[in-house]
């Protein structure tokens, strides 16, 4: 044609073609197959106020989509009021338990927060400061080069301790006082506040230790948190089991598996990134030395779902509550029943903002007052902030819309907090109905 040029496009190689059809194929499977396999109807218990309609819906999906092998709960606080309180499928689905308004889960270290209320307690009537020094309250833990350390220091994961030099047994935590010693004789293996690594367990006897030194009554942490925290406003919350009858309310846990980990990584490549971050720090790093501090605590055969284990008060991995009553109790604490308002203006902003190189998950997290922070999804200048948990039990807060958003599951997820589909398409929708 006259004026005009002819295109011709070069036809795809068989590489390229290939490589589309594996693409394809890995999409079939991530969107089809594994829904095929795992998914399930369900429709959901509770209430929702009726914008949240789409949030109730999303959560079944999830069940459809197969993201819940057991059961999950899900529940929001705006304003102080409950605006959606939804549950499903099982708590204990080799006994066909099903899941119900009153299941508690495990919280794993989205338990740090409950910690951290306590020590936030003891600061609202004058007992303590931030940046005390924690020997000034438990002197026998100024040894070793722990002199200088501040309780700001463990809040933010900075004490140096993310692992203990002995192996610790379980008869060490159950007689209390071998835990405590262990610790107060420890050596820090960084100067305590010159850098930063998740204190995946130790972080609770710390707080403890601080707790119960301060408390004129010298309370455990598990007592401390039930006396002045979880009974006085009715709270089905708890560190550790305080009966053994509340045992049968448990929600048996399910760990993820090889089906789980591929579909996810189709779904978000990010979590490649993850696996590699995993796998690529050697036997002796900090991340290796933490997980095999401890033979008894094994995420590999969830021994978290022994009632031995459920029983000891550890205040970084031990929470249990049902996901309406742990989302009451950050808005509560949100709106200054708790403690003072000026002291929450102060805990919903970062002490530790500044890039660094975290020494036990590698990459950076904002901390402070024992709490995990991001940038508001919204509104420059603000932050959100909670704390998430393994297998993607999440504790979710933002100062900005006075809003508490957490969710619980025992069919435990492959990830957690940004790279964890279900929860965050919740979160997401969430934003969207507010």
């Amino acid at each position: 044609m006259i004026g005009s040029t002819i295109i011709r496009s070069k036809p795809l190689s068989v590489s390229a073609c290939l490589g589309l059809l594996i693409v394809i194929l890995c999409q079939v499977f991530a969107y089809f197959v594994v829904p095929y396999i795992r998914g399930r109807a369900v429709t959901a218990d509770g209430y929702y106020d009726k914008k949240f309609g789409y949030t109730k819906q999303l959560f079944e999906k999830n069940f459809a989509d197969g993201y819940e092998k057991g059961g999950a709960a899900f529940s929001v606080y705006q304003n102080g009021v409950n605006v959606i309180n939804v549950w499903a499928g099982d708590a204990d689905d080799s006994r066909n338990k099903l899941w119900n308004e009153d299941t508690r889960t495990l919280l794993f270290s989205a338990t740090k927060p409950l910690s951290a209320l306590c020590l936030s307690v003891l600061v609202d009537k004058g007992l303590i400061n931030w940046n005390d020094r924690v020997a000034k309250h438990w002197p026998e833990y100024g040894q070793n080069g722990k002199e200088n350390t501040t309780i700001q220091d463990i809040l933010t994961h900075q004490a140096g301790l993310p692992y203990l030099n002995s192996t610790i047994q379980l008869e060490d935590v159950v007689s209390r006082n071998k835990i405590f010693k262990i610790i107060e004789e420890a050596k820090p293996i960084w100067v305590p506040g010159t850098a930063s690594g998740y204190h995946a367990l130790t972080f609770g006897w710390l707080v403890e230790g601080i707790v119960e030194h301060v408390d004129p009554q010298h309370r455990t942490l598990a007592s401390f948190f039930h006396e002045e925290i979880a009974s006085p406003l009715g709270l089905d919350v708890s560190i550790g089991l305080m009966k053994d009858i509340d045992f049968e309310r448990s929600a048996t846990l399910q760990q993820a598996d090889v089906l789980d980990y591929i579909r996810d990584t189709l779904v978000d490549p990010r979590m490649l990134v993850m696996i590699a971050g995993y796998y690529s720090q050697g036997s002796d790093s900090v991340l290796a030395r933490v997980e095999s501090n401890q033979n008894w605590l094994s995420m590999g055969d969830l021994s978290m779902n022994k009632l031995e284990i459920q029983k000891l008060g550890l205040g970084a991995t031990n929470g249990l509550g049902t996901a309406h009553d742990v989302a009451r109790l950050f808005s509560i604490f949100l709106n200054g029943s708790l403690v003072n308002s000026a002291l929450v203006e102060q805990m919903t902003r970062p002490t530790l903002s500044d890039w660094h190189w975290e020494k036990t998950v590698l990459y950076p997290i904002m901390k402070g007052y024992g709490f995990f922070y991001d940038y508001h999804p919204e509104e420059s200048g603000k932050y959100v902030f909670g704390h998430p948990g393994y297998g993607c039990q999440s504790i979710h807060i933002d100062p900005h819309h006075n809003l508490v958003a957490v969710y619980l599951a025992n069919g435990l997820k492959s990830t957690t907090s940004h790279l964890c589909r279900p929860y965050q398409r919740l979160l997401k929708s969430v934003y969207s109905a507010i």
